[in-house]
């Protein structure tokens, strides 16, 4: 046996002792305007304990988020209505808007939650409901496009729109998730803005590592192969 069909044997012998890619659950993804036992937070609470305001158009700041809840809706003059909190998630929105009578400024509102990953660890997939004042223009895992459709809800804020992605772009512990929402309207006002994110899970797979037999494997070739070696006198 020469060295060419040595090496070749070795890698067939790694590669069938790999096993299969491992899945695991995210643990730590939540809804907005819940509480670390998944359970909507009362009606003012500030701030979100998942989700921050990273960039705004008002200035809000990450203690500035604030959860708005409301059994019926949040009403809006002229407008349809936020959809109602529920026991698992609520709608949250920047503090200087609270309690929503309160024109916000046009523009970007980056909500931000984070998530943690095992070394290993290669790709995720999310998925989640999303409804949003006024679009949803962007989701971006570690500073980077995930490609999930914009959403536009402002004529219809009590109906969820389905996002889902798998992404190879992670990291071992933590990890950043954006939601970029877009408030739209007259340039000096243009009423409330907010996120709802609903039903979030996630899943992720790891690269799968040689077993301890693919390493015997080779060390059985190894040693067959120079037993035939010659004995050099």
């Amino acid at each position: 046996m020469n060295i060419k069909r040595l090496a070749l044997c070795f890698i067939g012998a790694v590669i069938l002792s790999a096993g299969p890619s491992l899945a695991g659950t995210i643990s730590d993804l939540f809804d907005t305007g819940v509480g670390s036992s998944g359970v909507s937070l009362p009606d003012g609470t500030s701030p979100d304990p998942h989700y921050t305001i990273i960039s705004s158009s008002d200035g809000s700041v990450a203690s500035e988020t604030i959860v708005k809840t409301s059994a019926s809706g949040f009403p809006v003059a002229g407008a349809p209505y936020w959809n109602g909190d529920s026991t698992t998630s609520a709608w949250i929105m920047p503090l200087s808007g609270y309690p929503g009578d309160t024109n916000m400024p046009v523009g970007y509102y980056d909500y931000l939650t984070t998530f943690t990953l095992p070394a290993g660890a290669a790709s995720v997939h999310i998925s989640a409901n999303l409804v949003v004042d006024n679009q949803e223009t962007n989701i971006l895992l570690n500073g980077d496009s995930v490609g999930a459709p914009q959403i536009d809800t402002f004529t219809s804020l009590e109906t969820y729109t389905p996002i889902s992605f798998t992404s190879g772009n992670v990291l071992a512990g933590v990890n950043d998730l954006v939601f970029v929402v877009y408030n739209s309207g007259p340039a000096d006002a243009s009423g409330p803005t907010g996120l709802r994110v609903d039903e979030i899970t996630g899943t992720y797979t790891t690269i799968p590592e040689p077993t301890c037999i693919g390493l015997l494997g080779f060390t059985l070739l190894l040693f067959r192969y120079r037993s035939r070696l010659p004995v050099l006198s």
